[in-house]
């Protein structure tokens, strides 16, 4: 799947299905347009899902895709209207993060129902940008500003934070994941200058 801004409407996408030897067949096709604004594309196996505004109320929601046609699942809260900047999940468990509260959200059935934390958790952190599960029991979350990493262990009820590297708050983790139980990286921006990008990894668990 790919976006295109060529003079088309926000949120117009268009997906291609590959040739028998994994090369990319030149026609693309419009997907089905549902949305404001998307966000992500998450695959889990042979699923594909779509994190986005809903496009006649904002409402941040998630598709199914499946060739071409975008099937909504679920919407994560019907009262407040903001930008969802990641979604992963681990088994039925799926999470999403945002631009502002709620900045954590939590889906126990594939997308369908959604519990949103109406408070940030994450200290003086003004958005959430990126969301991965370290396993199936604990979930990172790299917030814009302050302390910029905090997790887990019980689907968002407490948080501990992780912060265990010289990021200030002028900095923001802006994407994180993690490969195994063991190894995870992280994107670090300097805002302020807009000079400095670091790559960061853990290789034991986020303990370093």
């Amino acid at each position: 799947y790919a976006s295109n801004t060529a003079g088309l409407p926000t949120g117009t996408y268009f997906y291609n299905i590959l040739n028998a030897d994994g090369s990319p067949s030149a026609t693309w096709t419009q997907v089905t347009n549902a949305w404001n604004s998307m966000r992500q594309f998450k695959r889990d196996g042979s699923n594909l899902y779509a994190i986005g505004n809903a496009s006649t109320t904002n409402i941040p929601t998630i598709w199914q895709m499946n060739s071409g046609v975008a099937t909504q699942i679920g919407q994560i809260d019907q009262t407040i209207t903001f930008l969802p900047f990641e979604l992963d999940m681990c088994g039925s468990t799926f999470v999403v993060v945002g631009s502002a509260a709620p900045f954590f959200s939590l889906s126990l059935d594939s997308g369908v129902t959604w519990t949103p934390l109406t408070a940030s958790p994450f200290g003086a952190a003004t958005v959430a940008f990126s969301v991965s599960f370290r396993n199936s029991n604990e979930i990172w979350v790299a917030t814009g500003t302050g302390d910029n990493l905090w997790y887990t262990t019980d689907n968002g009820v407490s948080w501990v934070n992780a912060n265990k590297f010289a990021v200030t708050a002028a900095n923001a983790i802006r994407d994180m994941v993690w490969i195994n139980d063991h190894v995870g990286f992280c994107a670090d921006t300097i805002f302020a200058t807009s000079a400095s990008t670091k790559l960061l990894y853990s290789n034991n668990g986020g303990y370093t």
